[in-house]
């Protein structure tokens, strides 16, 4: 059961990891035709920023819970204990066993990072994480696009949706250790959460902006494409 937990740990921060890396270099200023929105803040922060650069909370978590795992797995020695004593962070060792919520946030994850890849790929070079319109930009209708008008947003918020959900899984590394294990672990996992909160608000906040926008530039193509694709986020429903 912890070669399967660290299946499930290398795949989901992987996901996590092409989720939040941008496919291709910033809008130039000039590109950046929509005006940002009162949540969006948290996009542009260096912070987030920085964070997006190195990956370091995802994979500093996963390193720490893989460590502590594979520790455990050994018999007891000044070694190992020395290693679950280091990464616990003064909490618990996580479990090395799966859980139904675990998994959950774990398939929610990947499947969000699939949306994601798909999205890359169907709009190409056009496809970043400023919001604006490149002056060759073109209307793509496409692969996820002919399901709905933002997967690249659905992706997302699945996938944070799901980090959220493995996060908050039972003997989870974040619960035991991160939170519970110190003030400075609670204060930089409360933060993290409320951050990324902010950043799905964000991304939802951006979609009324950029498709007036986009109708402004595309017209009655846009208008065609959008009576032909009425669904923003999710198939048949929103």
């Amino acid at each position: 059961m912890s070669f399967s937990k660290m299946l499930v740990i290398s795949a989901t921060t992987l996901s996590l990891h092409i989720s939040s890396t941008s496919p291709n270099p910033p809008l130039r200023k000039s590109e950046r035709t929509i005006e940002r929105t009162t949540f969006e803040f948290i996009l542009v922060s260096p912070a987030l920023r920085l964070m997006q650069k190195t990956q370091a909370f995802y994979w500093g978590s996963a390193i720490a819970e893989a460590a502590i795992i594979i520790a455990s797995s050994y018999p007891p020695s000044t070694l190992s204990q020395s290693i679950i004593t280091v990464f616990a962070l003064g909490g618990e060792p996580p479990s090395s066993c799966l859980n139904r919520t675990l998994f959950l946030g774990s398939f929610l994850t990947i499947s969000g990072a699939l949306v994601r890849i798909l999205s890359y790929s169907a709009l190409g070079k056009y496809f970043t994480f400023e919001a604006g319109i490149s002056h060759d930009h073109i209307l793509i209708k496409t692969g996820p696009y002919s399901l709905v008008r933002h997967p690249g947003y659905a992706g997302a918020v699945l996938a944070y949706l799901g980090l959220l959900v493995y996060y908050a899984s039972p003997g989870s590394w974040f619960i035991e250790c991160a939170l519970k294990g110190s003030v400075i672990g609670f204060l930089s996992g409360t933060t993290f959460v409320f951050s990324m909160s902010l950043v799905v608000a964000g991304l939802l906040s951006r979609i009324s902006k950029e498709e007036a926008r986009l109708q402004s530039k595309f017209g009655l193509e846009w208008d065609m494409w959008a009576a032909r694709v009425p669904y923003i986020l999710v198939p048949c429903i929103y």
